[in-house]
């Protein structure tokens, strides 16, 4: 047994072992770029993968890069020992393009992966921006000006750019290529007018954009050269001198500064009054001709001869040194404290010579409403001030009871931040004013005409109960202080408001619809059968009637509403069978609740 054994087992060789390799599909995956990448129409994309497989080396392997867009992009044997594989296009069509790299082996086997990148629209055309002239800007006529612009192409450097600027009025005016920063340039001189400017960009595939201005051009002498403020149409007589122009203040210097064809007027050297003195000669006023030195005095309150005293040896001298003459009006020239203006003194004396004692002090009723201050008129110069006056709407206290407005529809008397010019319904309630939350308590708390409208506080929620059978629906409700005609039920239990027979007090059956197609009339969610039994009759005739089941002819019970015969009685009839029962039957309406 042991030899049979030993011989057996070195009967089996390596030679004899057989192995089955399964080929499975290529792995694909994509480093380069990442899903979701940006890149601009007619850039470079490098594309970078790497793939493997369980039987060929990569450089056996068949691959294909595509898009969805594009189609193949690239494929062949393109791997290297590593299973690295690479590319470089810059010829993707604009657009969301669907990457995908796809390796196949020797075996007909394919694996692949994919990413999504998004080529963008690139603009054809190039784009000027207006650099000068902008704003306000304007040209004098003979003086250059430079015209600049911004010109740039998303394809195109800046040397292969163009600009021509013309005027609707002269033509055109320049061409020039942009420098290295994109800026052209050209010196104009232009006629006067209002000049419609184009700049025009042009690029080396001839596509172009262009921007217009208008370029007012004014004459010379409208051109305020020296900054003063004034050209020469406008009266300057030196426009090279921007002390010079048309109210200048005049210097004693030989010089008319003021443009008025007079020199040195209204200066200490000019006789400005016609009196043959200037200020250098004395004249204290050089613009009255009545004073200057040596002038007569006289009395009208001037220091005519410049002697530094007025109205010397004459009728209106203030004896008491008060300000005031008698000619001035003063009713007491013997006392300082006296005088037209003197402030009135509670005396008895007439300070002011108006003729009236006392007024403006306080024990004078200076506004005739029978109060003085000291009476405690607040206001002596308000008629309509006084203790126990009626206060009015007015800003004012008129009663003198430090109050202001108390008691009058623009004070808020219960201090709510509301009056009742501010629209407050109730002054005497802090609880009722505009900005008042509503409650149900039958005021109207916010005064806007309706008392415990629908989500007041304190509110209850209302079903619709459109049917009137006591159950509303949840789809439909309002918060009241009290039930309304259409809200006023507190349930929301009915299932179909459109039928007063259709709520889950229902307890009868019936033969048609609720209305809606549903016989669920006791809102159950289920439409019951009255009549479920299913009838019968006994085949032993001598027991018709004590076996027979009343019920449905048929199989099955009839659905809601459909009529079918009911077996209604079973009975033994020798004239119609000697060996069955026979039936009696009905036909009924299906009931359903």
């Amino acid at each position: 047994m042991l030899i049979l054994l030993l011989s057996s087992l070195l009967s089996c060789t390596p030679s004899d072992t057989k192995y089955n390799v399964y080929n499975t599909e290529p792995g694909a995956s994509i480093s380069s770029p990442v899903e979701g990448q940006a890149f601009d129409e007619r850039s470079s994309v490098s594309f970078r993968g790497r793939v493997v497989d369980n039987q060929d080396v990569p450089s056996e392997l068949y691959i294909t890069w595509s898009s969805d867009l594009d189609g193949v992009l690239q494929e062949g044997r393109l791997a290297d020992g590593d299973g690295n594989v690479s590319f470089v296009t810059a010829n993707l069509s604009v657009g969301t393009h669907a990457i995908t790299l796809t390796a196949t082996d020797t075996a007909s086997a394919q694996g692949f992966t994919s990413i999504g990148i998004v080529v963008e629209d690139v603009e054809d055309r190039p784009r000027v921006n207006i650099l000068a002239p902008v704003g306000s800007d304007y040209g004098v006529e003979e003086l250059p000006y430079t015209l600049r612009a911004g010109v740039t192409d998303d394809q195109d450097a800046a040397a292969a750019l163009l600009l021509i600027v013309t005027s609707d009025i002269e033509g055109e005016l320049c061409r020039e290529t942009p420098g290295a920063d994109n800026i052209a340039t050209c010196d104009v001189i232009l006629g006067v007018g209002s000049h419609l400017l184009t700049f025009t960009a042009w690029d080396s595939g001839g596509n172009s954009a262009e921007a217009t201005t208008y370029f007012p051009v004014i004459a010379e002498t409208e051109h305020d050269f020296d900054g003063d403020g004034f050209t020469e149409s406008l009266g300057d007589c030196d426009d090279t001198d921007d002390d010079r122009y048309p109210g200048a203040s005049e210097v004693y210097d030989g010089v008319d500064q003021d443009c008025d064809n007079l020199i040195d007027e209204s200066t200490v050297g000019f006789d400005d009054d016609g009196d043959l003195y200037s200020e250098l000669d004395g004249d204290c006023d050089d613009d009255d001709k009545t004073v200057y030195p040596t002038a007569k005095e006289y009395c009208d309150g001037v220091d005519n001869d410049c002697d530094l005293s007025i109205d010397e040896g004459t009728s209106c001298v203030d004896d008491d040194g008060d300000g005031i003459t008698e000619d001035d009006g003063d009713c007491d020239d013997a006392n300082g404290a006296v005088y037209p203006g003197a402030t009135e003194s509670y005396d008895g004396a007439d300070n002011d010579c108006d003729f009236i004692v006392d007024e403006g002090t306080v024990g004078y009723d200076d506004d005739a409403d029978l109060y003085t201050e000291l009476d405690g008129d607040c206001d002596d110069a308000d008629r309509s001030v006084y203790p126990g006056a009626k206060e009015s709407c007015d800003g004012v206290d008129n009663d003198c009871d430090v109050t202001i407005d108390e008691g009058t529809s623009c004070f808020d008397d219960d201090s709510d931040g509301y009056t009742e010019d501010d629209g407050d319904c109730n002054d005497a309630s802090a609880a009722v004013s505009p900005k008042a939350t509503e409650s149900c308590d039958s005021v109207d708390n916010n005064c806007d005409g309706s008392t415990d409208p629908a989500g007041s506080s304190g509110c209850t929620t209302y079903y619709l109960d459109g049917d009137g059978d006591g159950y509303g629906v949840s789809t439909s409700s309002s918060c009241l202080c009290a039930p309304s005609s259409t809200y006023k039920v507190t349930n929301s239990a009915d299932c179909y408001d459109s039928n007063s027979k259709a709520s889950p007090a229902q307890t009868g059956y019936f033969t048609a619809d609720r209305g809606d197609g549903s016989y669920d009339y006791d809102c159950d969610g289920a439409e019951d059968q009255r009549y479920t039994t299913m009838g019968s009759c006994p085949t032993n005739i001598l027991r018709c009637s004590a076996d027979a089941v009343v019920g449905w002819k048929g199989s099955t019970p009839p659905k809601c509403g459909a009529s079918r015969n009911m077996i209604t009685r079973c009975s033994y009839d020798p004239t119609a069978s000697l060996t069955t029962c026979t039936e009696t039957t009905s036909a009924t309406v299906q009931e359903c609740q």
